[in-house]
């Protein structure tokens, strides 16, 4: 039990110094040693590698300054997440993490903008330099981290705990239609992506999510006009590349698409 807990082991930041795949390790044994009953591990960092929000929620507390010198602490419990039949936010999560570890540095940032994965971030990588050129204010770029969920259902379990420790953050995601009518969506399986939007909105609210009308890809290539988007080299290296294209100059963009961006990026940065 707690009480049973004699020793207690206090490291502050950890990860000085120490190379990154020795930080994993460090990390492991520390989990491993708060696992007995004996020891009680307290860690301060820095390190989004460090955090274990998806196997222990509640061990995580963010402690913020304000401006008048004190101190708030804010902290989540396990039953965060929702764990059904339908889907599992804890294991979405877990997975996410394995893939994307960098999903952790949201819990340390000012504002946080969630997408849904690589293609996005392939894109908002050049969010200074596109900002310039469609005139939209960068102010608020040096304080947004760009965090990729992974996939749309992990959005959910991260707009959870972003909420919950008060850390502004807004939602950009597909909208995942695919031209199916009301007919064909009424009788979609309960995880199809498309089901996430009105669970993401319920979270989020409709002021803090944008919707992209189909996928991010189509802010690059209206289907009409342009065609679908090239998939040799896959998704995310296509939308890097295409997006450098435009600002160098060397092609560009549709006006519907090019409305699309600039919409988006005034969204997350207005």
């Amino acid at each position: 039990t707690e009480s049973q807990r004699s020793t207690i082991i206090l490291y502050e930041e950890p990860e000085l110094y120490i190379h990154p795949h020795l930080m994993r390790l460090l990390r492991d044994k520390l989990r491993d040693k708060s696992s007995n009953s004996s020891y009680q591990v307290i860690v301060s960092t820095h390190s989004p590698f460090l955090i274990d929000i998806a196997e222990n929620p509640s061990s995580l507390k963010l402690i913020k300054d304000n401006n008048e010198g004190t101190r708030t602490v804010h902290e989540i419990d396990d039953s965060i997440f929702h764990v059904g039949e339908e889907y599992d936010e804890r294991e979405m999560l877990r997975a996410a993490l394995d893939f994307h570890p960098t999903v952790c540095e949201a819990f340390f940032a000012k504002r946080v903008v969630v997408v849904e994965g690589d293609t996005e971030v392939a894109i908002l990588r050049f969010s200074s330099e596109l900002c310039d050129k469609l005139g939209i204010s960068k102010d608020l770029i040096k304080d947004t981290t760009i965090v990729s969920a992974g996939g749309k259902w992990t959005i959910l379990a991260i707009a959870r705990i972003l909420s919950k420790l008060s850390i502004p953050f807004k939602v950009v995601h597909d909208t995942d239609r695919k031209g199916m009518t009301e007919e064909q969506i009424a009788n979609i399986s309960a995880i199809n992506a498309f089901r996430a939007n009105d669970k993401i909105r319920d979270i989020v609210g409709d002021a803090n999510v944008f919707r992209v009308n189909d996928t991010f890809e189509h802010l690059l290539w209206d289907p009409v006009i342009d065609g679908n988007a090239p998939s040799e080299g896959g998704k995310p290296f296509n939308a890097w590349k295409r997006v450098r294209s435009y600002i160098d100059g060397s092609i560009a963009l549709n006006p519907i698409c090019e409305g699309k961006l600039r919409s988006v990026l005034q969204f997350i940065y207005e």
